[in-house]
């Protein structure tokens, strides 16, 4: 089905251009919404409730929460999990506590079976009873992960271990020591985390839990945004020593700490994917990853026989977002990404140039510009500074 053509025509006063915003990488462009948001908080008494940040998929939604967080502005995840609660990204997290500190035994149980290694709930029972004899005999504590040094050693001491209980245990424990010495030894955590993921084969391990490809691929962006986050922190790390994995836990725990007591309400910056937007409006309305491949989705670039329908689809969801502000709209675009660490290069959506240019307010905000560029504006700058002072 085509687009109707159909004349629309607002009730409202005649409002603000639609600002487009070019930044360098997704990381900018949370942080320059998130300084908006804030400005026109203070200066313009504006209300978080105001506000809502639309995407086309739940992924993008992590460097957003991680900004907001940052300034202490109140925002909900709309109909979905926070970021930090999404079982695979709390997986990977879990992975990264036991590599840092085999002592948490917590993370420690979250992952010695997943991706299913064969130590089930039966084979832990054994390891349980096992630490009990062994500490009612040596009238001594044992950790969970001291216990299962022992049993790899001397497999002797526990009963009922059968021979494949036990191999699933040793590469376990081979696993955790492999990549303790890949992130100490490696100088980029990030891709480090990179190859543990890709060694966890997790892209398998969706599809065997029964997930669509569409939910495997939203799954995986997840994982990629850790890698991401991860990256972008040893970036931006500033003390003379270089960073380790218990700084970068240390500021996830930080950005999730107290998520967990926010409850939806009308009073904070709402967070949702564009299709949870149908039939809401906002005073201020951000409409954020407007690239090819984001948005329009990568899927339906590929569908090729339903090219159209589905390009179709994508615009007119596009205009669902565009319809949602009721006093100012934004959109913004990057010109790289990360995917699972690697800057990718990006183009700008084709339904952004679909918009009438008398509408469009156009703005440059990347930071990240090219040495040779920064020292041209620098001179540009100065020059006019002497202008300025001769006149």
């Amino acid at each position: 089905m085509q687009r109707v053509d159909k004349k629309v025509v607002s009730m409202n006063h005649k409002g603000e251009k639609i600002k487009i915003i070019e930044c360098y990488d997704e990381k900018e462009e949370a942080e320059l919404v998130a300084d908006l948001i804030q400005k026109k908080i203070i200066r313009e008494k504006k209300k978080p409730g105001d506000f809502a940040i639309l995407y086309r998929t739940n992924y993008q939604s992590r460097a957003f929460e991680s900004e907001l967080r940052k300034r202490n502005i109140p925002h909900y995840v709309v109909g979905g999990y926070r970021f930090f609660d999404r079982k695979e990204v709390k997986d990977i997290i879990a992975y990264l506590r036991v590599i840092a500190n085999p002592l948490d035994e917590v993370s420690l149980l979250r992952i010695i079976n997943f991706p299913k290694r064969g130590i089930g709930e039966g084979t832990i029972e054994k390891i349980y009873q096992f630490i009990l004899e062994y500490e009612q005999k040596n009238n001594d504590k044992i950790s969970f992960i001291d216990a299962l040094y022992k049993i790899i050693n001397e497999p002797h001491l526990i009963k009922g271990l059968q021979g494949n209980q036990w191999e699933a245990i040793l590469h376990f424990i081979e696993f955790i020591e492999k990549y303790k010495k890949e992130f100490s030894m490696n100088r980029s955590m990030a891709n480090s985390l990179y190859k543990m993921v890709q060694e966890l084969n997790l892209e398998q391990e969706f599809f065997k839990e029964g997930d669509k490809e569409e939910v495997v691929r939203a799954r995986m962006l997840n994982v990629s945004e850790i890698i991401n986050m991860l990256s972008y922190f040893e970036e931006e790390w500033e003390e003379s020593q270089p960073p380790t994995l218990f700084d970068f836990l240390a500021r996830i725990s930080l950005l999730s700490s107290g998520l967990e007591n926010y409850e939806q309400d009308k009073g904070k910056v709402q967070l949702l994917t564009l299709h949870l937007s149908k039939g809401l409006e906002f005073d201020i309305v951000f409409l954020c990853g407007m690239n090819e491949k984001i948005f329009p989705a990568e899927r339906s670039l590929l569908e090729s026989q339903h090219l159209e329908n589905s390009l179709e689809e994508e615009r007119r969801l596009c205009y669902v977002g565009i319809t949602r502000a009721k006093e100012e709209l934004y959109l913004t675009y990057t010109l790289f990404r990360r995917r699972f660490g690697e800057e990718i290069a990006q183009e700008p959506s084709r339904f952004l140039n679909e918009i009438p240019k008398e509408l469009v307010d156009w703005q440059y905000n990347y930071s990240k510009q090219e040495p040779e560029k920064k020292e041209k504006q620098l001179k540009e700058f100065l020059n006019n500074i002497k202008s300025i002072l001769a006149g």
